[in-house]
């Protein structure tokens, strides 16, 4: 009987090792894609004064001035712009 306690001990601290490997796995997993997601799409533009980053998030004003900017400017997608002239 002793035995199975033993192997009872054993079986739930492997899965218990099991399960933060696994988590600890997602966790590193999961900081990298963002981290490329983050390289690939995440807008900046330099400070005008100490050139520090500043980030362009969805939906604020920098976004809006953008937005807005590229519509005065006649940006669009290449076939739309095309057919119009």
């Amino acid at each position: 009987m002793a035995l199975l306690g033993v192997q009872k001990e054993f079986t739930e601290a492997l899965c218990e090792m099991w399960d933060k490997g696994e988590d600890d796995g997602l966790d590193k997993g999961n900081k990298q894609r963002y981290q490329k997601a983050k390289q690939e799409y995440e807008i900046t533009y330099p400070c005008c004064i100490c050139g520090e980053l500043l980030y362009i998030h969805p939906n604020s004003d920098s976004h809006k001035a953008v937005m807005q900017f590229l519509k005065e400017k006649g940006w669009g997608h290449a076939k739309c712009v095309d057919n119009k002239k």
